[in-house]
């Protein structure tokens, strides 16, 4: 219980520096989606050791944050037209 407790508040602390300072201060659109991408991880993280509506929740703060990263970069046409697939995330260099 311990450990993840550590877990959650070190992702929830990195979370919010990306919320509040990384993301909506980023410069260029290669780091906003580099930095949504971030969060999306960081929600998975959380989603691995959550359970019940807490794992339901940050699995759906994931799937928004990597929406969101596709949005942001729409000068890579490599993301599916149909849709979000965890398979098809570019590097964020591109």
């Amino acid at each position: 219980m311990q450990v993840e407790k550590e877990l959650s508040d070190i992702c929830s602390s990195i979370l919010q520096l990306l919320d509040d300072h990384l993301i909506p201060t980023a410069s260029s659109g290669e780091s906003k989606v580099f930095y949504l991408k971030m969060k999306g991880d960081y929600h998975r993280y959380l989603a691995e050791f959550k359970t019940g509506s807490d794992r339901k929740d940050a699995a759906e703060h994931t799937l928004l944050a990597y929406k969101a990263a596709q949005v942001s970069d729409r000068r890579c046409r490599r993301w599916p037209r149909d849709g979000f697939s965890k398979a098809s995330l570019v590097p964020s260099n591109c």
